[in-house]
């Protein structure tokens, strides 16, 4: 089995009828839409009835070691599981592809320690096996989700699994961004606040690989829901829980000061890269008194967030 072949027929097999998640009102239809894809991604490695030993064991690594190592930033647990050769692809988009050796992959999560805090969860739903005759390598088709405080990208996810000197290692692991498939599926969250000492908002994503995604809020902001009223000038961070597509167009319309005759800004902005975990820093405003400003949020023409956030 050569997984250059594996995947590409997986891909398929993953990503036909998936379907995921918003805040305003939705139809029955993506309402139904949502509540497939919820389940399709929910977790079923303690449900899954193996049908051989093989896969017994894989599931026990993916369990135990690859799951609890990412969850509690316990990289020991998933260097033991890696292979010599271990590869990571990342597809963001079907003709892009970043590929981690083992150690590129090892050397960006370095700094991590089981002692951190900062809670997050990988959902794994185990969806189909296939090993090769042999036994000594199976693939193993998932589908995930990377759950954290303020995000929660879904991927589809290839292990390639082999065995090596009687023990499994992950060969290769490849990676895709299952993006919402609807644009009322994408879900907003705004905040704001002041920016902490040393934030550079374009170079923080080794800080994320290293202390996890929500450190983009939590290191470098101090972050809440209303304005202070001291004239001093604030910025907005638009959080999506899931990436949009490369594709996709973004338009943040926010102000004008509800009751005052200020113009309004529209940031038109896009994920061209695919960054799985996708924020947006809007400029922000200048806030005396008592005053409230509307945000509002489109996804390719489709209205998802409606809110207004009012000074203290």
């Amino acid at each position: 089995m050569a997984d250059k072949k594996t995947f590409p027929i997986y891909l398929v097999l993953l990503m036909i009828g998936l379907s995921g998640c918003a805040s305003v009102m939705l139809s029955p239809e993506v309402r139904e839409m949502k509540h497939a894809r919820e389940a399709a991604f929910s977790e079923n490695l303690h449900l899954y009835q193996a049908r051989t030993p093989e896969e017994r064991e894989i599931i026990a690594l993916l369990r135990d070691q690859y799951k609890k190592g990412y969850e509690t930033f316990n990289l020991a647990l998933i260097k033991d599981i890696l292979a010599p050769d271990f590869q990571l692809r990342y597809y963001a988009t079907p003709d892009s592809v970043e590929v981690k050796t083992k150690d590129e992959f090892l050397a960006a999560r370095v700094q991590w320690t089981p002692k951190q805090s900062r809670a997050r969860e990988l959902l794994i739903n185990l969806q189909e096996f296939k090993c090769e005759p042999d036994g000594n390598k199976c693939a193993v088709a998932t589908l995930t989700t990377h759950k954290s405080k303020y995000f929660a990208p879904r991927f589809a996810e290839v292990f390639v699994f082999e065995r090596l000197n009687k023990q499994w290692k992950i060969l290769r692991q490849l990676v895709v961004t299952a993006y919402p498939p609807r644009p009322e599926l994408n879900e907003a969250s705004i905040f704001v606040g002041d920016y902490k000492s040393g934030f550079a908002p374009f170079s923080i994503g080794p800080e994320m690989t290293t202390h996890g995604p929500d450190a983009v809020i939590d290191d470098y902001m101090d972050v809440s829901g209303f304005w202070r009223s001291d004239g001093i000038q604030r910025p907005a961070i638009v959080v999506f829980r899931e990436p949009v597509p490369p594709t996709s167009k973004v338009i943040i319309h926010h102000g004008p000061p509800l009751g005052q005759s200020a113009p309004s800004y529209d940031d038109r902005v896009s994920n061209p890269k695919g960054t799985p975990y996708y924020y947006v820093l809007v400029s922000g405003w200048r806030v005396r008194g008592s005053a409230c400003i509307p945000f509002s949020i489109e996804v390719d023409g489709v209205m998802i967030h409606r809110e207004t956030i009012c000074s203290r």
